[in-house]
């Protein structure tokens, strides 16, 4: 990971030294303990209170965004979280992906396709003969009806006995275009061939989920998921969805903005040098971009490009000009970190960064 390297250059440092030595003990395995039910559930607890509390940095939210921030990215803490440790005060400080949480929260169905409410072909494709996968079927039905709902779509329930014989992808696509559908969305999952199964659990039976969304003229993702009979259909397409519609907000993130006029988003690049004579460490450098981030949102997204000790680089994806974007850095309050004035380069700003510092 990025920040990782950032930690792992600048070892000379005691400072450095002392935190990474306390990210290689989150790292490690260790013997379970009798409490150690309970110190997962603390945990799990203080990691959805730290995503809970980066609310605030990601800028001033639509009511849309706002519910799939609560109802679908808090239950998914783990997703939005690059890693973590543990702090002194028995606390945690993790780092949070805030470029997926965007991406996650940057597809919605009237704004980004221009149209009231859209409609999706949705086909539920169990497979029959596995009693297990049919009578999932209505949970299943149940999350994809909210996950629709909440990014303001309408489904369009259609069996695969409708859609006839052949790749139900290829029909559902096929059937989206008749119907006027803004697209598809198809759901299968079955029992894994005994010939294909991992060796490591041959005496188990095993299950795939595969999804796949196509939304004509805008973007299209597949994914699957490989479980165990202990595992749960319900969870596992809960992911792949996040998963189909993080990759949807990228595309609209990138491409189209939330006012639904399309605009061209080019890269400009944001080069920063750390005062070699600072007390740099990571949770310094994790304010900063995290700071930049949330200041920069109403010009693009941010996505960090490459970070070593003494100098990171930033790429945001922005319509606005470099002198533009130069302009809105200035005015976004660092806590203890003083940036110099920017200076353009063709599409990449030069900055200065002296940590210990209130501007």
């Amino acid at each position: 990971m990025l920040f990782l390297a950032f930690l792992l250059a600048a070892l000379p440092t005691p400072h450095f030294a002392e935190m990474a030595s306390a990210l290689a003990a989150t790292t490690q395995s260790a013997p379970a303990q009798p409490n150690a039910s309970a110190n997962n559930e603390g945990l799990e607890s203080k990691l959805k209170a730290f995503l809970a509390a980066s609310k605030k940095n990601l800028g001033e939210l639509q009511p849309w965004q706002s519910k799939l921030f609560d109802d679908e990215a808090l239950p998914q803490y783990s997703r939005f979280i690059r890693d973590y440790r543990a702090t002194r005060d028995g606390g945690v400080e993790a780092q949070i992906d805030y470029d997926s949480l965007r991406q996650y929260l940057g597809f919605y169905g009237p704004t980004t396709l221009k149209q009231p409410k859209p409609s999706l072909i949705v086909v539920l494709a169990p497979q029959i003969g596995c009693d297990k996968c049919v009578q999932s079927t209505e949970v299943v039905r149940d999350i994809v009806r909210v996950r629709l709902k909440n990014r303001g779509m309408n489904p369009e329930w259609t069996t695969p006995s409708e859609l006839g014989s052949g790749d139900p992808v290829t029909l559902a696509s096929r059937y989206a275009e008749v119907k006027k559908a803004a697209g598809a969305l198809v759901i299968r999952w079955g029992i894994i061939p005994s010939d294909e199964v991992d060796a490591a659990h041959a005496d188990e039976t095993q299950y795939l989920v595969r999804s796949n969304i196509e939304i004509r003229d805008f973007a299209k993702h597949e994914g699957s998921l490989e479980l165990l009979e202990a595992g749960s259909f319900d969870r596992s397409v809960a992911k792949l969805l996040t998963d189909d519609f993080t990759y949807l907000g990228e595309q609209a993130v990138h491409g189209v903005v939330a006012s639904g006029q399309d605009t061209q988003h080019e890269e400009a690049l944001i080069d920063i040098r750390f005062d070699s004579t600072g007390a740099w460490g990571y949770s310094q450098y994790a304010k900063l971009r995290d700071s930049l981030a949330a200041g920069l949102q109403s010009l693009g997204s941010l996505e960090e490009r490459s970070v070593a000790h003494e100098h990171a680089v930033f790429v945001l994806y922005s319509s606005a000009s470099p002198a533009t974007i130069g302009e809105k850095i200035a005015t976004i309050a660092q806590d203890g970190v003083k940036l110099s004035a920017p200076t353009v380069d063709g599409h990449t700003l030069h900055l200065d960064a002296q940590a210990g510092a209130r501007r």
